[in-house]
């Protein structure tokens, strides 16, 4: 059976994964929580794939998992120095 374009498409896009959208917890940082790029499903620091679609899970690097923000100049917010 082969798939079609669509569901190629798609499937390349499923495999080759997602970042996950950050959250800032409203009651202090150990609220804080990342969700799925995907499906919008909660998932944990430490998960490399979605448990509720399986899309792999792009964890950039360790600044994503800081609460660190970009700027759009490309530089970043909440360090000092340059």
């Amino acid at each position: 059976m082969a798939l079609s374009e669509a569901q190629t498409r798609a499937a390349l896009e499923h495999m080759e994964g997602r970042r996950p959208k950050y959250h800032k917890g409203i009651y202090g940082r150990q609220y804080d929580s990342h969700t799925c790029g995907a499906c919008g499903a909660v998932v944990t620091v430490g998960n490399n794939y979605c448990g509720n679609c399986g899309t792999r899970i792009l964890w950039g690097n360790p600044r994503c998992l800081t609460g660190y923000k970009e700027v759009q100049d490309g530089k970043k917010e909440g360090i000092s120095g340059s």
